[in-house]
Order: structure tokens, then sequence, then C-alpha cells
């Protein structure tokens, strides 16, 4: 999940700064599918990288990054 947030931040063209804003075009079940995993995966590993501080979610459609460095860290040890 923590590397399809830096996708979809790369696709987007963000800044790599703290607290960019990437808008979130799809519901958890499109993630889901797009990433051949289930709603409630998709759901758990959203879950985690907000209580990992890694991400802010304002709204449904709206993911904050405070730091493009930790995420990117994430990407390399998380595995959902």
């Amino acid at each position: 999940m923590a590397f399809f947030l830096l996708h979809l931040a790369n696709r987007q063209k963000v800044e790599r700064k703290s607290g960019a804003v990437i808008d979130l075009p799809m519901t958890r079940t499109d993630i889901a599918d797009f990433l051949g995993i289930t709603v409630e995966t998709a759901s758990r590993a959203i879950s985690r990288l907000k209580a990992d501080g890694l991400i802010h979610m304002p709204g449904p459609n709206r993911v904050v990054i405070p730091d493009f460095e930790k995420l990117s860290r994430a990407a390399e040890n998380y595995r959902d």
C-alpha cells in the first residue's frame, strides 16, 4: 500500500515535501481490485499506515504524506 501511494504521488507529480497532499480518486474497493487484494486487507494496510503516522487522511479522497522518506522506507518493509 505504501508503494501504491508513492506511485500515485509520482503520477500526480506531487512535490516530495513534508505535508504533501495526493488525491485518491479510488474507493478502497477499487484500490483492492487494482492491487489484487481483499478490501479488508486494503483497509488494514491503510489503517496501519495511519497508525504508524506515515499518512493522514483528512477526507476519503485525500492523503497527506508527512514524510516521503519514511513512507519510502515503509514501502520496502510492508508487504500489503
